[in-house]
């Protein structure tokens, strides 16, 4: 979860990307969720801080509810079973995401 106005979200995405880039694409996906409706700065963010994977508005914060998300950046993993591996509130460092990942990866299935 992040958002565009967001100070810790831009290097947060540098650090998705790079935890990203450490296991194969087809075993590990990523979204990210944004309660913003400017589709214009939410584009212009996803280009400057070369976003690679999917973005999803969710204006009515049907997501950022479900998953009790107070405050930005949220970042969680879930293992493919939907259990949930990590959850980190502010800045969460390549590595703490890449063993999140392992972890979630280790239980079998995607991450």
């Amino acid at each position: 979860f992040f958002a565009t106005w967001c100070a810790p979200c831009k290097p947060e995405m540098a650090n998705l990307r790079a935890a990203r880039d450490r296991f194969d694409r087809d075993a590990v996906s990523i979204v990210s969720i944004t309660a913003e409706t400017d589709r214009d700065a939410v584009e212009h963010f996803w280009r400057r801080y070369r976003g690679t994977w999917p973005v999803v508005l969710d204006p009515d914060l049907e997501a950022t509810r479900r998953y009790d998300v107070a405050g930005v950046p949220t970042t969680l993993v879930f293992a493919a079973d939907g259990d949930r591996v990590l959850r980190h509130a502010g800045l969460a460092s390549e590595e703490a995401i890449v063993e999140a990942i392992a972890e979630a990866l280790d239980r079998g299935g995607g991450a």
